[in-house]
């Protein structure tokens, strides 16, 4: 993945990456958090993945409330794919993740930034509020189900464009994608997760991949009544 030449003069500090998919209806949500922040030198990215629903006409309407919005389309590829595009055409010098059905608290931006560069890291995640389910189906261990709190969110992926260019960007993965661009991360690069604080909302959203694979899950325990596995 190979980045564009900007102008440092006209580029923000943040560049906000929000791929989506079929999600018009609860875009509104994810995109008055971002005007909702308290650092407010960023733009905001929104990558239509092949959506065929009036997902165009949502961000239009909000592109009038701001300029700092910006609308790309694709055809049908993936979050991993949706994501790479948008920090190609990215013009800050960090990135910062969301997810089109999640939410940021007004002061995810500053405090993201903050860690960042308090502690001279490259990437960070974590701080992550669980709004429904509090657990999901191991990438390792199908069998198994973990806490979202212990799992890498790719929605609260934070860090500088040149890591993320550095690694080429998301995999082609169906799962998982922010698990691997995390592992080969911390093979090169200053990483780390930070629990608080809590400024990323994660919703439960019942057409997600995440929950389509929990109720796999709670379908192969019922037949046999085996009782569940967590990790603890």
């Amino acid at each position: 993945m190979e980045g564009e030449t900007i102008s440092a003069a006209a580029a923000p500090c943040i560049s906000v990456i929000l791929p989506t998919f079929e999600r018009a209806h609860l875009l509104p949500r994810s995109l008055r958090s971002v005007l909702a922040q308290t650092f407010s030198d960023w733009e905001l990215i929104v990558i239509d993945d092949g959506s065929t629903d009036n997902t165009a006409e949502v961000v239009q309407d909000w592109q009038y409330k701001t300029s700092r919005i910006r609308y790309l389309h694709q055809t049908n590829h993936g979050v991993g794919a949706a994501r790479n595009l948008g920090i190609q055409h990215a013009r800050g010098q960090y990135i910062a993740c969301l997810d089109s059905d999640d939410e940021y608290l007004p002061k995810h931006l500053e405090t993201r930034l903050s860690l960042l560069r308090r502690h001279r890291l490259d990437l960070v995640q974590g701080g992550v509020r669980v709004l429904g389910k509090d657990w999901t189906v191991d990438f390792f261990d199908p069998q198994r189900l973990v806490r979202l709190s212990d799992c890498i969110i790719g929605g609260t992926l934070f860090g500088r464009r040149d890591v993320f260019l550095a690694l080429g960007g998301f995999g082609d993965l169906n799962y998982g994608e922010d698990l691997d661009l995390w592992t080969r991360a911390r093979q090169r690069f200053k990483v780390a997760t930070f629990r608080t604080p809590t400024t990323y909302c994660l919703h439960e959203t019942p057409d997600s991949l995440r929950i389509a694979r929990y109720q796999e899950w709670a379908d192969q325990q019922r037949p046999e009544r085996r009782p569940w596995r967590v990790s603890r």
